[in-house]
Parts: structure tokens; C-alpha cells; sequence
């Protein structure tokens, strides 16, 4: 994300781009700090460090990625504004660099870099170097089509399409995408903004609840400091980063950023990993070639090999995980039965003082401690402990003995088994599937975005089909500057091009199944025969309510986002809130049903 927006704001310029992320760095770091010593440190505890830890994730991505909207926001509303001036300017003597140059001084602090430069691009000697760098500098589509649009006026010269000048018509027309992309990212922030709240603020609940809870019903001590409540607090944040997540995937605009697998591909030449990959792949060649295209489709720069390594790094992560859990449980029980007595608060005859029950209390924890590791009978247990109570009566030491048997055969009885072994291997299996459930949520997620990227392709040929000499392929380098979902496609086409171009087309086309898509391929191989203009007559004779419905179609897009986030962002609240009332509810039918037993005696 701070690569983005440095991208973004500091095109080339990494001097500036440094200084940026040390600042981010210290806010984010500052508001971690804070939030952990009132989380953590002021009250050390274990459910205080996970969710230390897990709103500290939380806050650095939420930090870095406010940062990054509003980056982009600032810069689209500049871009708007810069295009207007540019567009206004060039009237005056249709000279491209001049209007460039007497829009600078109105231009922000956001886009000021990309107009300096863009200006740098137009009047240097050598342009397609300076085009290559600035391209491979910043990840903004619509400063790249604006580049791209200023110089083949430049080239080639401007005309007049239906009496209307087509240099400004296309700047015009640029201006409408980019304001309908900031419409866009301004509905994103304003529905989603409270989503992600709902699901991290309860978390924060689970302690004061605990306390709340263990303060009115001491009896709850039991549940909350036991295996079963600890399993819990394990299982709702385990819940609420996952939910997170999906709605992260969901509130975020896709953008083509290549990622570094670098690890992996450093696991992968490991050569018994390398065999083991080998077998697989070759056991699975099919499979393989079905998760090649969907990892180019969703814009992955990892290979199936890499991808099958993921997903074994994965298994292995949930199984140490359920392992640490199971021994953490075992730890946590072995420390209760040593250091709490809670039974004596339920005892059938217990002391009758309150000197006595504390007294009682004590010696349990220490005949406990005591005998926890060798072997005693009830007998012995009994007699020490009518001897450090001082309590005659036989019922009451009887019980006494009891809880302290059954406390050393609890103590004993804890260590790590073999079914817990079997959990820690389903959790691993399921663990081993958890890319590939987030791949297909990926490509659910895509499939939203399909139509949107189709039409921007459709604005983009609208804008380039009637520039003097534009060729398909020329069309085809811009569509893959702004593509996301089909980059992956363009990128092999035009590699492929200069073999033969119609092949190159049709096997694009063969490989992809969005039917919009498929269609303007064929407009494309229609070029081979007519002018570019007359094979996509269709998108210039459907302009005059494009804009509208674009906005529209976002609308219903980002409604749509929102229609599967509302309801998952409520599970975390519900985890917590059934984290007070089933202790409680359970404790009172107890209560309950002792008072009946009691009511029945008499």
C-alpha cells in the first residue's frame, strides 16, 4: 500500500518517496504505541496481547490504506481540474506543450510531479525512453492515457471529427472517466467506512465482558479462565480477521501492482521440495493449468508451483498454530488447578466460618502442588488434610479429599494426546485449502469488475479509433495500461502479436469467456478487413447515454460490494455478544436447577 501511494504522489522521485513512508511509518507506529499499552502493557494478560496484537495489525493496514484513498482521491480530483485547464488552454494556440506549461502553476500538491514531468515528456528529444520511464514510475491509468493522448496529437497532428475538434473531445471525455472513477472511490469510502468498524470494535469488548461477567457470577471463572473460554477468545478473533479481510477484498479498488515471491522461489530449488513439486505437478498437470489462468487472471506474478508451496506454508502455519494452542490449553489448566480453588465456593458442607474457607482454600492449592506428581492415596490426602484445616467434621474433609483427588488426576490427565494430534492434522488439511478458498473469493470478486473494465475498454477505443495511423496494437498497449481482470490476456497478445496478429487475437479470445470481451476481440480481428473506426461503429454510435449509465452501473457495482459485507460484518458482534449471554444464561439454569434439588429436599 505505501508503494502505491508513493507511486502515486512521487512519480520517479525517490528521495521524496523515503521521506513519505518514514512519516506513515511514525504515525502508524505512534498510534500502535499507544494502543498497546492501553491493550497490553498497563494490564499484561494473554487476550490483552492477542487483541494488542490484532488491532495493531488493524490499525497500520487501516492507517496506510486511508492514506493511499485519499492519496488517490486528491490526485483524480486534480487530474479533473488539470484536464479542464489543459483542454481550455489548447484552444488558445493548439500548441500541446504550451497548454501543458500554463497549467502548471493551478495544478496541487499531488498531481504537480506527474504535470512537471508530463511536460518534460512532451518537449525532450527523447521521448520513448521518457515515456518507458514514467510508465514504469507511476500506476495511474488516466495520466497514462492523457501522455498518450498529448502525443499522438503531437505526432500525427489533430483533426476534426462530426465538427468537433477530436484532441478536445477525447481530453473531455478522459475528464468524465476519471470523475466517474472519483465518484467511485468517494460511494466506496462513505458505505464502508462504518462496515469495518462494526467488525473490529467488538473485539475490544471481549475483556471488560470477562471482567464484567467473573465480577457479578464469580462461578464464570471457571468458563472464561478454562480451556472452553480461552478456545473462544481464540476462535472470534480467528473469525473477525477473516472477516476483515473479505471485506477488505471487497472495499478495494483493484490495481494491477506486481508482488515479490521471492521467498518462495527460494523454497521452490530446495531439492527434495523441488522433487516433491516435480511429482505434483506432474501428477496434476491439468489442475495446474486451469490455476495458471486463474492466477494471470486475478493478476498474481506467482507461478501454480509457487502457489502449491503457499498453500503447504499454509498448513504448516494452522498446524503449529492448533499445536501452540493445545499446549498453551494444557499450560493454562495445569496453572489453574495450582494456583485457584473455585470448588470451595460449591462445596455440599463447607467450613462454616469464613477464616475456615479461606484456610480450606489454601491447603487445597497446596496439597495440590503437593502431590501433583507422585503417587498418594486417598487415605494420606485425608489425613493431611485434617491436619492443616483443623476441621472435625468428616463430611466436609471428605469432600475436601475429593476435590483434591480429582484435582491431581486432572493435573496428571493433562498432556497432549493423540486426538489433539488428529485436530492439529484436520486443522492442517484445512489450513492446505485456504488459498484456494480465498482464490475462487478472489474470482467471485472479480467477476463484479468484469463489466466495468469492458466499458472502460470501450472509452478507450471510442477515444483512439479515429487518431491518424492508430493501429490495433497501439490500442491494445493502452488497454493493458489500464487493465486489471484481463491484463494478464493483452500482455500475451501482444507478445504474441508480431508472429501474427489474427492468431494472436484468436487465441485471446479462445482463452477468455466474458462475453463483452470476446466481442470487442472480434471488432478487433474486423480491423484486419475495415478501418478501426468503421469495426467498432457500435461504441461510437452508443456515446450519448455512456456517462449515465456508467454511473449507474458503479452504483449497482459498489452496492452490490456492500449488499455481501453488511451482513458478514455483524458475525464478530454476535461472537461477542454470545460470548456474556450463553456463560450467564448457562451459570443461571445451573443456579436453577440446584435451588430445585434444594426445594425438592425439603
Amino acid at each position: 500500500n505505501l508503494t502505491r501511494r508513493y507511486d502515486i504522489l512521487c512519480p520517479g522521485d525517490q528521495k521524496t518517496a523515503i521521506k513519505e513512508a518514514v512519516k506513515t511509518f511514525l504515525v502508524t507506529f505512534f498510534i500502535s504505541s499507544i494502543l498497546s499499552y492501553f491493550l497490553f502493557f498497563k494490564n499484561p494478560s494473554l487476550q490483552g496481547g492477542l487483541v494488542s496484537i490484532l488491532m495493531v495489525y488493524i490499525i497500520n493496514n487501516e492507517t496506510a490504506s486511508i492514506l493511499v484513498r485519499r492519496a488517490e482521491r486528491k490526485l483524480l480530483e486534480q487530474i479533473v481540474e488539470f484536464i479542464s485547464n489543459v483542454r481550455h488552454n489548447y484552444y488558445i494556440n493548439k500548441m500541446v506543450d504550451e497548454a501543458i506549461a500554463m497549467s502548471l502553476d493551478s495544478c496541487g500538491k499531488e498531481l504537480k510531479p506527474h504535470a512537471v514531468k508530463l511536460h518534460e515528456i512532451v518537449t525532450s528529444n527523447n521521448v520513448k525512453d521518457e515515456i518507458e520511464k514514467y510508465n514504469t514510475a507511476t500506476n495511474n491509468k488516466y495520466l497514462k492515457m492523457f501522455l498518450s493522448l498529448c502525443l499522438s496529437v503531437i505526432e500525427y497532428k489533430d483533426k476534426e471529427i462530426d465538427g468537433r475538434n477530436l484532441f478536445t473531445s477525447n481530453l473531455e471525455h478522459l475528464k468524465k472517466e476519471a470523475h466517474i472513477e472519483l465518484l467511485k472511490l468517494e460511494k466506496i469510502k462513505h458505505l464502508f467506512s462504518g462496515v469495518i468498524f462494526v467488525t473490529v470494535f467488538p473485539c475490544l469488548a471481549l475483556g471488560v465482558i470477562k471482567s464484567y461477567a467473573v465480577s457479578m457470577m464469580p462461578e464464570l471463572s471457571v468458563f472464561y479462565n478454562g480451556r472452553a473460554g480461552y478456545l473462544y477468545v481464540f476462535f472470534t478473533y480467528l473469525v473477525t480477521i477473516t472477516v476483515y479481510y473479505l471485506e477488505n477484498q471487497l472495499r478495494e479498488t483493484k490495481k494491477y501492482i506486481a508482488k515479490d515471491y521471492g521467498y518462495l522461489s527460494k523454497y521452490e530449488k530446495i531439492f527434495f521440495i523441488k522433487k516433491a513439486l516435480d511429482n505434483y505437478m506432474e501428477k496434476n498437470y491439468g489442475k495446474m493449468i486451469v490455476l495458471q489462468d486463474n492466477l494471470k487472471r486475478l493478476g498474481e506474478t506467482m507461478s501454480p508451483r509457487q502457489f502449491v508451496l503457499r498453500r503447504i506454508k499454509s498448513a504448516l502455519i494452522v498446524f503449529m498454530t492448533c499445536l501452540g494452542i493445545f499446549m498453551f490449553l494444557h499450560a493454562n489448566e495445569k496453572y489453574n488447578l495450582t494456583t485457584k480453588a473455585p470448588e470451595v465456593k460449591y462445596m455440599e458442607n463447607p467450613p462454616q466460618n469464613s477464616r475456615l474457607l479461606e484456610s480450606t482454600e489454601s491447603v487445597i492449592i497446596e496439597l495440590t502442588n503437593l502431590y501433583k506428581k507422585i503417587g498418594v492415596t486417598k487415605e494420606d490426602i485425608n489425613t493431611k488434610v485434617s491436619e492443616l484445616t483443623k476441621i472435625r467434621n468428616t463430611l466436609t474433609t471428605d469432600e475436601i479429599t475429593d476435590i483434591i483427588s480429582n484435582r491431581i488426576d486432572k493435573y496428571n490427565n493433562e498432556y497432549f494426546k493423540w486426538y489433539e494430534l488428529l485436530y492439529c492434522i484436520i486443522g492442517a488439511i484445512i489450513g492446505y485449502f485456504i488459498p484456494t478458498a480465498l482464490l475462487f473469493y478472489k474470482n467471485k470478486i472479480m467477476e463484479l469488475s468484469m463489466e466495468d473494465e469492458v466499458n472502460q475498454f470501450n472509452s478507450i477505443i471510442y477515444m483512439l479509433m479515429y487518431i491518424e495511423h492508430m493501429a490495433v496494437k497501439d490500442i491494445l498497449i493502452e488497454l493493458e495500461i489500464f487493465a486489471t481482470i484481463f491484463k494478464k490476456s493483452l500482455q500475451e497478445c501482444l507478445n504474441e502479436y508480431n508472429t501474427g496478429d489474427i492468431e494472436a487475437l484468436e487465441k485471446m479470445k479462445e482463452k477468455e469467456t466474458y462475453e463483452p470481451f470476446r466481442r470487442m476481440v472480434d471488432n478487433f480481428i474486423r480491423c484486419d478487413i475495415i478501418p478501426i473506426d468503421k469495426a467498432f461503429d457500435e461504441v461510437s454510435s452508443d456515446r450519448e447515454n455512456y456517462h449515465d449509465r456508467r454511473k449507474q452501473e458503479n452504483e449497482i457495482s459498489v452496492q452490490k460490494r456492500l449488499n455481501i459485507a453488511k451482513p458478514i460484518s455483524f458475525i464478530p458482534a454476535i461472537l461477542v455478544i454470545a460470548y456474556l449471554t450463553i456463560p450467564l444464561m448457562w451459570a443461571s439454569i445451573q443456579e436453577l436447577a440446584g435451588f430445585s434439588e434444594t426445594m425438592r429436599m425439603f
